[in-house]
């Protein structure tokens, strides 16, 4: 199997090197405009060639034939508002019967998108592993990433939905088949939102009482020190979810200001009590 992966940052390291651990056989590419990246992950052993370029990638890289077997499997592992594009220069690039699947983080907007085109030598199939960290790069990257997560597939048309599944699976914990739709409602809950409100809470405390954070704090606020240019084009892709989740939360506060106001203090015991038995069944 060719297995064509772009973008080599914390995702696309990490899956790199599950590939080269899970298929020993397969023939990994990477693709990234990052040099340094490219430097490390053939040290590492993740990757057999590397390029800046998809172009430069599908000139020089080891691809023959048109059969669904010799077709490169590819993996786009970059932020979520340049999937279209790079959807579009594989279907100008690749082989025939290319299956291309991704890890982005919001699935609506793009799979409604993909279906309504015409592809010529592609064949998307979107994912989405929940799997990742606030750290940013290839120096954290890891193959183990994967092991315990949940990737959610978008099930579609014929055997490259089946294909996709089966790579996950081989992947990571477990795979869920999933509508777009209801991918983007159940991340917006339990990931978008935390990650909103978590910088919320970081730009909510004054200067002069962040010196003496602890462990609370930072334990609560780490993903807001997740890169903003990953996380600024997930938010706006999944405003409507989003929106709607904050809207709940939002009530949340709501109730619970009320309660302070009056003081209830039994009214705020119950509330702590259900959110505690909620965390610890998790």
């Amino acid at each position: 199997m060719r297995i064509v992966i772009v973008g080599l940052g914390l995702i696309g390291g990490s899956l790199a090197g599950a590939c080269r651990k899970v298929f020993p056989k397969s023939h990994v590419i990477g693709v990234t405009r990052n040099r340094v990246a490219l430097a490390k992950a053939k040290k590492k052993g993740w990757i057999h060639e590397g390029y800046t370029d998809l172009k430069q990638a599908f000139k020089q890289g080891r691809f023959s034939g048109t059969h669904l077997r010799t077709a490169p499997f590819v993996i786009l592992c970059t932020p979520v508002d340049t999937l279209k594009n790079f959807l579009l220069q594989l279907d100008r690039l690749a082989p025939a019967r290319t299956i291309v699947t991704d890890a982005g983080s919001v699935k609506g907007f793009l799979v409604r998108w993909a279906q309504r085109r015409r592809w010529r030598r592609i064949q998307y199939v979107g994912a989405h592993p929940m799997a990742g960290s606030h750290e940013r790069g290839i120096d954290y990257a890891r193959p183990d990433l994967f092991k315990e997560a949940v990737t959610f597939v978008m099930p579609g048309r014929g055997p490259s939905s089946r294909t996709v599944a089966q790579f996950w699976k081989k992947i990571s914990k477990q795979v869920v088949l999933i509508s777009a739709e209801e991918h983007d409602r159940i991340t917006s809950e339990i990931s978008h939102l935390p990650h909103l409100i978590a910088s919320a809470l970081v730009a909510s405390v004054s200067r002069k009482s962040l010196p003496f954070s602890a462990n609370g704090f930072l334990d609560t606020t780490r993903i807001a020190a997740s890169d903003p240019n990953l996380w600024a084009p997930i938010f706006q892709e999944n405003r409507k979810e989003l929106f709607r989740a904050l809207a709940t939360f939002e009530s949340r506060l709501i109730f619970l200001k009320k309660t302070l106001k009056k003081g209830n203090r039994g009214r705020l015991k119950r509330f702590l009590e259900a959110s505690q038995r909620r965390r610890k069944s998790l």
